[in-house]
């Protein structure tokens, strides 16, 4: 928003409202500009316990409203529509992660390391609003499978995919066991097994689960 102010102001002026992507798709559908938690407080303007706009540096612009739940926000329509949720936490929630028990370590073409905390955290981590009042632990911008796919086979990938999740480990709530998920995790399993042999921690495999299984419960759970 800082550039377009800047570098289009007039395009800037005619401007009413702010969309997370989620919520300007709800909104495209229902006319609701509408999201949940964990989908509008990456953009930085929300307070993560409440849902309260906390932080606007442009108030003439309407922001989104912000659920604690996943609700129907209206219908495209007979079709309810629900809140928009954030895409990582709906990978972890169908990651099939003990929350009490387990790190989730997510290999896509970026990876992040996280646990869930079962109240407001903070730490050395992002602090990320999760379902049920909980926190998303998260330690971002580890190697994934963009350096796998770029660097598989060459000296000293192993040595640093290794350094950096014992970094990102020692800085979250501590766990017993290690569950790694993704796609980067099934195209590369020979490379992410013998990194998670040098952890320490005992682990599992888990490439065939999904932020759409995430969806799905969530479904489950407001029926």
């Amino acid at each position: 928003m800082f550039a377009i102010k800047l570098l289009e102001p007039q395009l800037f002026s005619r401007a009413r409202r702010f969309y997370t992507l989620g919520s300007y798709i709800a909104w495209r559908l229902t006319g609701a500009n509408a999201t949940h938690i964990t989908d509008a407080a990456a953009c930085g303007m929300y307070n993560k316990e409440n849902g309260t706009p906390q932080f606007n540096p442009y108030p003439e612009l309407e922001l989104p409203e912000a659920t604690m739940k996943v609700l129907p926000i209206g219908f495209w329509g007979h079709v309810a529509v629900y809140s928009p949720v954030g895409d990582h936490q709906a990978s972890v929630l169908g990651s099939g992660l003990q929350d009490e028990r387990e790190y989730l370590l997510n290999l896509g073409t970026a990876a992040q390391l996280c646990v869930v905390a079962e109240s407001h955290a903070e730490g050395a981590f992002e602090s990320r609003p999760y379902f049920g009042g909980r926190t998303l632990c998260t330690v971002s911008g580890l190697p994934g499978g963009l350096e796998m796919a770029a660097r598989s086979g060459t000296a000293g990938l192993a040595d640093e995919m290794t350094s950096g999740y014992q970094s990102a480990m020692i800085k979250l709530p501590a766990r017993a066991r290690l569950l790694v998920t993704g796609g980067a995790a099934r195209h590369h399993e020979a490379l992410v097994s013998a990194v998670c042999d040098r952890l320490n921690v005992p682990y599992r495999l888990r490439s065939d689960r999904d932020a759409l299984d995430g969806l799905i419960e969530l479904i489950d759970r407001t029926d």
